[in-house]
């Protein structure tokens, strides 16, 4: 399962999950290095960094803006 962090403020973040559900979890809950639009995963209950699917997913988003730009 693979959340996305969307947005930090405040000490919060919103986190979306794998079904597109947005919830409020803590920064400190985070692992350390993480921005918006990360990708995590979960492992013994916390959070860590996927930089395998982010990379992927940035690639896939690059090329569709790619593809957009020449229509």
């Amino acid at each position: 399962m693979v959340f996305t962090l969307d947005s930090t403020e405040g000490g919060f973040a919103r986190v979306i999950a794998p079904n597109g559900v947005v919830f409020t979890a803590f920064v400190s809950d985070l692992p350390p290095g993480a921005r918006e639009g990360c990708c995590l995963k979960k492992e013994n209950g916390r959070f860590i960094l996927d930089p395998e699917t982010e990379k992927k997913r940035r690639s896939e988003m690059f090329a569709l803006q790619q593809k957009l730009k020449k229509k």
